[in-house]
């Protein structure tokens, strides 16, 4: 599979590769502050450091593009990144629900985040094609106004 960026769409691969020990680091962390592998604790804190990682993606991808640049990941802004941590972050206590009550419970909760998922990534899809539309109907007007610009 050929992975391709434009701009400084890499940044969702270097915040990628910085998740894991981060989740790593969180998970250690609770473990010492409560004195148990309390599993169902940890993965509450690693999930709110995904939540933490997806609102920096989208903050950077947001501030990135808003000055008129492509800055995209497999051809969506680097915005839309962020799917990918909440998606995360929602698996989480998905598996915490599942090992604290009945695993019928997680299994319930995870098709729900694939589901919220989806609904992301076509609600943000649908945003970018609209303005992708929009702009391509100004061009349109402008060219049937005038055929032949001065050159």
């Amino acid at each position: 599979m050929i992975i391709r960026w434009t701009g400084l769409g890499v940044l969702l691969y270097l915040f990628s590769c910085l998740a894991i020990p981060a989740a790593f680091w969180a998970k250690e962390t609770t473990y010492r502050l409560t004195g148990t592998h309390n599993v169902q604790l940890a993965e509450l804190a690693v999930a709110l450091v995904m939540l933490v990682f997806a609102a920096a993606v989208w903050f950077v991808g947001s501030l990135l593009n808003a000055k008129g640049d492509r800055h995209t990941v497999m051809g969506t802004p680097l915005q839309n990144g962020a799917a990918l941590f909440l998606l995360v972050a929602w698996l989480m206590p998905c598996i915490a629900v599942g090992q604290t009550t009945h695993p019928v419970w997680g299994w319930l909760m995870f098709p729900s985040a694939i589901l919220l998922w989806f609904l992301w990534l076509f609600i943000s899809g649908l945003w970018t094609q609209r303005h992708i539309f929009y702009e391509g109907r100004a061009k349109l007007k402008a060219e049937r106004e005038n055929p032949n610009p001065p050159a």
